[in-house]
């Protein structure tokens, strides 16, 4: 049970909701020695963090945000729907997608997740390139320079 924990820490983000890191040790032990801060860990607490979550807190340059976590979850939904709504990008920039997968080439597992990265951003950039030059768009353009 301790591997598949480290495994999880290991390989995930982190949002904690308003857990105080006293009674539960295994957890409190594994999390600061096993997360890769790959991902901004954050805290939802509807307090100031005290005594072991601080730490905890602290060991995993985790951002504390003090709200209930019905609130939190709440905005959290809002902010999802919102940016689905606008379709907004994804922001990983050019410069940080070709770092994630040079990272990714030069490691020793297999660079599947390099493959995901490319192959996901290659097919938004062929949408997106379809998307301006749909036939309507260009029959119109066609039509406003035979006038």
């Amino acid at each position: 049970m301790h591997a598949l924990l480290r495994d999880i820490v290991g390989s995930h983000g982190l949002l904690i909701a308003g857990w105080s890191a006293q009674w539960d040790h295994a957890l409190r032990d594994t999390l600061p020695g096993n997360y890769r801060p790959f991902y901004t860990s954050a805290w939802i607490n509807p307090s100031p963090l005290k005594g072991d979550a601080r730490e905890v807190a602290a060991a995993l340059g985790a951002r504390a945000f003090e709200a209930t976590a019905d609130e939190a979850f709440t905005r959290l939904a809002d902010a999802v729907t919102a940016m689905r709504i606008r379709r907004a990008r994804h922001p990983l920039t050019a410069a940080v997608i070709v770092d994630r997968i040079k990272r990714d080439l030069a490691g020793a597992q297999p660079a599947i997740t390099a493959h995901d990265t490319f192959a996901a951003e290659t097919g938004r950039a062929w949408k997106d390139s379809t998307r301006s030059t749909s036939p309507s768009s260009t029959s119109r353009t066609a039509a406003r320079t035979t006038h």
